[in-house]
């Protein structure tokens, strides 16, 4: 794997737009270093609300990063999954993504999926409980992202959970 790849795919996400996504998607299966840079750069478009970076193919092919081995491009896939704000994920990604957001080993990934499920939660009850998951969580960056989503939903059910947070020693 060529590092010039892996910087050249870094560049598309900042000087790129929609008819570059097709690129990206096909950079996710490089290297380690050309898939973080690949969904670094597929997150960057999302933030920039392209309709090709929010489709399901985009998130599909996102979701399936986290299937990877290496940390890295596991990091970077649920950085942008957080950064689109993955409304419209199918209820089997949801429900990969909430089990992830709770078992993946690395506390980064679990942090980015707790704001990615936050923005796709279509619920309340489902905010709720990947709220109160993330706020239970033992590392403190994801309760960190967790208090983030929090403070937007509201009500006396996220005041519970911020109290419960105010108490915590980190």
């Amino acid at each position: 794997p060529s590092p010039l790849r892996a910087r050249l795919v870094a560049a598309l996400g900042t000087q790129g737009g929609a008819a570059q996504v097709p690129t990206l998607l096909a950079a996710l299966d490089g290297g380690v270093a050309e898939s973080r840079e690949a969904a670094l750069a597929l997150g960057r478009l999302g933030m920039k609300k392209l309709p090709e970076a929010l489709a399901p193919t985009t998130l599909t092919a996102l979701v399936a990063q986290l299937r990877r081995v290496e940390p890295k491009p596991r990091q970077a896939a649920a950085f942008a999954l957080a950064r689109i704000g993955a409304t419209e994920l199918s209820d089997a990604a949801y429900s990969d993504l909430s089990r992830r957001q709770v078992e993946d080993y690395d506390p980064v990934v679990r942090g980015f999926l707790t704001r990615a499920l936050a923005a796709a939660a279509n619920t309340p009850e489902r905010k709720l409980a990947l709220l109160r998951a993330g706020a239970a969580d033992a590392d403190v960056g994801v309760r960190v992202a967790a208090a983030r989503s929090i403070s937007a939903l509201g009500g006396p059910e996220s005041a519970e959970i911020i109290t419960k947070l105010l108490q915590d020693k980190d």
